[in-house]
């Protein structure tokens, strides 16, 4: 674990740091704070010191506290931003889940949060150029179907198999 490279070694610094508004402790969390560029620290021990920062597979940086891995930008938030109300998600504006600064997350619906990785390119559904048959949407089209993109050459093959089981059945 990295040692903090704010002065002083007593925990009485943290509460020096949150005076100074470079700190603020993590609500649900006594003795741990937060940064506003996300680097969380422990004054649980006499040292004050930063706690490692761990990669989850989805990109998100995670810290323990408590014996809980918590992710680092709802900590931020939680700390930093408004109250978080019922149905809201935090958002990263720029699309990059390790970059957990203040000023790159916000509070938002669902919806808004899907709405901004259509439009930084990070919805897997988004970044999608071909069906599964490999019939280009660009070139051949496609229609939506209980909200999903559904290639124009592929349904008429299926409402062709479809009307053919039909008339053997």
């Amino acid at each position: 674990m990295a040692e903090s490279t704010y002065p002083g070694s007593e925990s009485t610094t943290a509460a020096l740091l949150e005076a100074t508004g470079q700190l603020r402790e993590i609500p649900g969390h006594p003795g741990y704070f937060v940064t506003r560029n996300g680097s969380v620290l422990s004054a649980r021990r006499p040292v004050l010191r930063e706690l490692r920062q761990y990669e989850s597979p989805q990109g998100y940086l995670t810290v323990t506290l408590d014996r809980r891995n918590r992710r680092v930008h709802q900590l931020v938030l939680a700390a930093w931003g408004p109250q978080r109300e019922d149905g809201q998600e935090t958002r990263h504006l720029d699309g990059i889940p390790s970059h957990n600064v203040l000023g790159n997350l916000a509070l938002g619906t669902s919806s808004e949060n899907k709405l901004d990785q259509v439009r930084l390119g990070t919805h897997a559904n988004a970044r999608k150029t071909h069906c599964s048959r490999n019939h280009e949407y660009a070139v051949h089209g496609y229609r939506r179907s209980n909200g999903q993109r559904r290639c124009l050459p592929c349904h008429a093959l299926n409402e062709r198999e479809r009307q053919a089981r039909l008339k053997g059945a």
